[in-house]
């Protein structure tokens, strides 16, 4: 070998060894920045009590007198559990007005959430599936949800939670929903609604919208407006309730739970 490269490789090797023990030196010290803030944290929390401004997870009892993490859109994550505002609300609705956590029950989960998706796999009452149109690690079924392959009347719960808004057929989505969902079984259903809007707009042109103005997402095939509910009745949807927030509306703050408008709805 060229006693060039030779000397080449040498200064490389060099390099290396020196970079790999800069890097042990930040490893230990970032352990050492960590430790010391979970340590001024715990501290923290332990000294300073848990009052009006604080905030309490509902799924697995996490409390701080700071705000939850922020998430990009609005959501605040709980830093124990990673549970969203979202899931947070649905908990409460379950725990308070279902017998979900105590009966047997077979539950549909579009696009689950891993702050839902940890929890429900604790309850051996709840036979849980969670689909989406690709796999990932908390997906139990990949499917089409134009053709669900499952028989009618199937499911006691479906959750479908920022989903419809993403798909190009909305209302074949929604006519699956209705066929696999069980007669008295509920539909909880959350899309971005714009209230400025009296009619829905379809395939948003975003180059022609006013972003802000309607709250058009990257992946938006719609913008719902007010008419979503006329959406629901069509597709052979009842609503029971679009309301929920206002019926916790003092609870929203201390638990960080989502204030947007959430549909429960049963079939006809």
């Amino acid at each position: 070998m060229d006693q060039e490269v030779i000397n080449k490789l040498d200064k490389l090797n060099k390099e290396n060894k020196l970079l790999k023990d800069k890097l042990k030196i930040f490893q230990k010290e970032n352990e050492k920045l960590n430790s010391n803030f979970r340590a001024l944290n715990k501290q923290l929390l332990a000294e300073v009590p848990l009052i009006k401004e604080g905030h309490q997870c509902l799924i697995c009892g996490y409390e701080s007198y700071y705000e939850f993490l922020p998430e990009i859109i609005s959501d605040n994550i709980c830093p124990n559990c990673q549970s969203t505002q979202s899931d947070r609300l649905i908990y409460h609705l379950l725990k308070n007005e279902s017998t979900f956590f105590t009966e047997k029950s077979r539950i549909m989960h579009t696009n689950p959430s891993k702050g839902l998706y940890d929890l429900f796999k604790t309850y051996e009452n709840l036979d849980y599936y969670t689909l989406d149109k690709v796999f990932n690690e908390i997906t139990s079924c990949v499917v089409d949800f134009y053709d669900l392959e499952f028989e009618d009347n199937f499911f006691d719960y479906i959750i479908s939670i920022d989903f419809l808004n993403n798909q190009k057929y909305d209302k074949d989505i929604l006519s699956e929903f209705l066929r696999v969902l069980k007669r008295g079984g509920w539909l909880i259903l959350k899309v971005p609604i714009n209230t400025q809007l009296y009619c829905s707009i379809e395939n948003p042109k975003k180059e022609e919208l006013d972003i802000k103005k309607y709250g058009v997402h990257v992946d938006d095939k719609r913008v719902y407006g007010n008419d979503f509910k006329d959406i629901l009745h069509s597709a052979g949807f009842k609503i029971l309730s679009s309301n929920y927030v206002d019926v916790i509306s003092d609870e929203i703050s201390k638990y960080s739970l989502s204030d947007e408008v959430f549909f429960l709805c049963t079939k006809y």
